[in-house]
């Protein structure tokens, strides 16, 4: 599992990790604002609280990481 996790990336690899984490951040947005939608909660206080939302933190951090990465790379 180490050889796994210490083995090095392709640029495509990352770029692929990206896009899916990028895909996974939209399906979940789209999902609060229906949510909010539902509730009645105003746009501008749904993007705030989206915008602090644990998951999308973590998914922003991730992709900000393998983007670093694959300029290293570049």
């Amino acid at each position: 599992m180490l050889d796994q996790q210490k083995r090095l990336c392709s640029p495509e690899e990352i770029e692929q990790a990206i896009t899916e984490l990028e895909r996974y951040r939209e399906r979940i947005v789209n999902d609060l604002f229906q949510s909010a939608r539902r509730v009645d909660v105003p746009h501008k206080t749904a993007m705030a609280n989206i915008g602090k939302n644990p998951e999308i933190m973590r998914i922003d951090a991730k992709i900000e990481a393998l983007q670093a990465k694959q300029s290293q790379l570049r």
